[in-house]
């Protein structure tokens, strides 16, 4: 059991206390025992200060009183944990979830959380917290990650532990229903009334919500105009992000705006909206980098050894990737745009576009890294400028497989022509936007997901 040294907790100790009944520090959750996350950990130590054993005390192992102060079975306790006599040391903490559990969990080969039996073929078994990434030069600051858990509330509250502010927004049912009424419930509304409550008699207002705002959109409407909704593909809805929300960079195809597409392996056109690509590299919004790959590789080859960077090739049964036509002097350009939904659309967003992948080189067994052309002629690809304000560009960017749209309210486009045969290309999307005083990214790496053909 890991515990901070004494002179380590010298170093975190202000020597200051924190009133958690003040509105301002709301946010942290309400005074101890308020919160459906708060729990005590008990520690057993023998005479000589020796750890013993930990556990988490049952709810019903102490009492909780607002003018007195919690009361702890100690006895009890205990006997639970199997000491009925001696002379022991018992130390509690008074802990809260905040981001993390002490609890494990037992995670398929996707990293989806399980509740059924354990599998050790199939599954593995995690603690449900986050690892230090990186540590300073300084040593003061410490840099946190997920891992690969693949769960929403997992990712939601290693989102919010930087924060001091939630956006809840109302889902739209009964439950989340709101009406205004006089002081003392069960007296008649009254129109000027600031007095709410919900509708439903199980739901109430949470104490993080002390001091926060409530807003009531759309109350007054003089006009509308419908924003269009981002394009995910033929009889998709798309998802509705909101604050707090882990977005997700998504692009598709602009089937209309490129060159001639052709069928690939499966005998059809591809995916346009690269579905299930997105479904085995999207990682929760986080995407990978070269030194993280999915759990599963089916349908995937490498050049050299397995990396992000050395995929070389989509299996067309598993990823129904595109391909275009390559016509000896025409070059083939594709046209891709960004259709990720973000929470505010009025909010400028930042777009980062990267090009991967390999040319085959008419040589089945030789595959090169693809190179920019810099020139008239040679290299195997070139990003396109356009008077298009939506349109990356590279201006400014040293590196010549990149390019951006910067403070964009529009969404984002990424044009590249391809110069070569048995291409096959990969996109890197980095979206990334303010939230309040903090910020939200995401990046969705496909690669070898676009393929261009010989003639």
């Amino acid at each position: 059991m890991a515990r901070l040294h004494p002179k380590d907790l010298e170093l975190t100790l202000t020597g200051k206390t924190v009133d958690l009944s003040e509105p301002k520090n709301a946010f942290l959750g309400g005074e101890f025992l308020t919160n459906s996350k708060d729990y005590i950990e008990v520690l057993i130590y023998d005479v000589n200060n020796n750890f013993l054993e930990s556990a988490i005390v049952n709810e019903e192992d102490y009492l909780y009183d607002q003018d007195t102060g919690i009361k702890l079975k100690t006895g009890t306790i205990l006997r639970k944990m199997g000491y009925d006599r001696g002379r022991f040391v018992v130390k509690y903490n008074f802990l809260r979830k905040v981001a993390g559990s002490y609890e494990n969990v037992i995670l398929d080969s996707s990293g989806v959380i399980q509740d059924g039996e354990y599998d050790p073929e199939t599954m593995r078994i995690r603690e449900y917290k986050y690892f230090i990434h990186e540590i300073s030069p300084s040593r003061k600051e410490v840099r946190l990650a997920t891992q690969n858990i693949s769960d929403e509330q997992y990712l939601r509250d290693f989102y919010y532990a930087q924060k001091t502010k939630k956006t809840v927004q109302a889902d739209g049912t009964g439950d989340s229903a709101i009406i205004f009424e006089g002081e003392a419930h069960g007296q008649p509304v009254q129109e000027d009334s600031l007095a709410m409550r919900f509708l439903a008699p199980d739901n109430v207002f949470l104490q993080e919500m002390v001091g926060g705002t409530i807003v009531f959109p759309d109350v007054f409407i003089k006009s509308f105009t419908e924003v269009p909704q981002p394009y995910t593909g033929e009889g998709i809805v798309p998802e509705v992000e909101i604050e707090g929300t882990p977005i997700q960079a998504r692009f598709f195809v602009d089937r209309d705006a490129s060159y001639t597409e052709i069928v690939n392996a499966n005998g059809s056109l591809g995916d346009k909206t690269f579905a299930l690509a997105l479904e085995k590299f999207a990682n929760g919004g986080v995407g990978y980098d070269d030194e993280t790959l999915p759990a599963s590789l089916t349908g995937i080859d490498f050049e050299g050894t397995n990396k992000m960077s050395n995929i070389r090739n989509l299996k067309d049964s598993n990823f129904n990737c595109m391909y275009y036509e390559w016509g000896g002097g025409t070059d083939s350009y594709v046209v891709l745009r960004s259709n990720s939904t973000l929470p505010n659309v009025e909010t400028p967003t930042n777009y980062l576009w990267e090009i991967t992948g390999w040319d085959k080189d008419n040589n089945p067994t030789r595959w090169n890294p693809i190179t920019p052309r810099t020139g008239a002629s040679g290299g195997d690809f070139t990003i396109e400028t356009s008077s298009d304000t939506t349109v990356a560009t590279t201006a400014g960017l040293s590196n010549t497989f990149q390019a951006q749209t910067v403070d964009g309210q529009d969404g984002s486009t990424f044009i590249f022509t391809m110069h070569s045969k048995n291409l096959h290309i990969g996109i890197k999307l980095t979206v990334s936007q303010p939230f309040g005083d903090g910020s939200a990214e995401s990046t969705l790496w496909l690669p070898a997901i676009i393929e261009n053909q010989p003639d």
